[in-house]
């Protein structure tokens, strides 16, 4: 049987989510045993971009972008992985065009076209669920990287760390970087864990969010599936 490895965060009450924001996340019992229908059932209050593992579509940072029911699996969501190690990258910093093409390790940007990329820092797997997560978040440089991911054109592009302008955050200078690739119909899959298991051996991606319809992005499943 194929290893699997889970690349999704946890989702419960009162998740961690970014200061200042509305992003809350609530899980309330709804029926119980103790009512008349004897059952567990619950209402889940959940931000479409939570600080969990969850998937952007270009609705979210373009106007008339598509939705995330409008992502192909084939197309989108499924493939071979290419991971990027990045690990080097120390709490707060910037991550350049450089620096990834560094990790490419004279493997040929042509070679990650159709690829489900794992830019992988360590970040998520060390860091979250502490204040340090947000206070010292790694990003990467704006616009460069975005124009530089979204020429590479990969089916779907995975991150342990913020992939555009974290100081802007809660700006109109927050989508730098967002707004090239989604533009591409690029899905950025994002707060994934657990990348660096995927190391030394070839993976299949499967990224999928839950199908809402016409919403702007969605919380995901995210796993990999070792090739045999």
């Amino acid at each position: 049987m194929a290893k699997i490895v889970d690349l999704t965060l946890p989702v419960f009450t009162d998740l961690p989510v970014v200061p200042g924001t509305t992003r809350r996340v609530k899980i309330e019992p709804d029926m119980t045993f103790d009512t008349p229908y004897k059952r567990n059932t619950s209402r889940l209050f959940l931000h479409s971009h939570f600080c969990s593992t969850h998937i952007d579509a270009p609705k979210h940072a373009i106007e008339h972008g598509h939705s995330v029911d409008e992502y192909s699996l084939e197309n989108n969501l499924i493939g071979e992985a290419y991971i990027l190690d990045l690990r080097r990258a120390k709490p707060g910093s910037r991550i350049s065009v450089a620096d990834l093409k560094y990790a490419l390790n004279k493997t040929p940007e042509s070679k990650l076209k159709g690829k489900m990329l794992c830019i992988n820092t360590g970040w998520t797997d060390r860091t979250w669920g502490t204040e340090q997560f947000f206070s010292e978040m790694i990003s990467l440089v704006y616009p460069e990287v975005g124009d530089w991911l979204s020429e590479l054109n990969p089916k779907g592009i995975l991150f342990d760390c913020y992939n555009d302008n974290w100081e802007g955050f809660m700006t109109d200078q927050c989508f730098m970087n967002h707004k090239q690739i989604l533009g591409k119909s690029i899905p950025l899959i994002e707060f994934c864990c657990n990348m660096h298991e995927l190391y030394g051996r070839e993976w299949k991606i499967y990224a999928l969010p839950l199908k809402l319809r016409g919403c702007d992005g969605s919380p995901a499943r995210v796993i990999a599936e070792q090739l045999v």
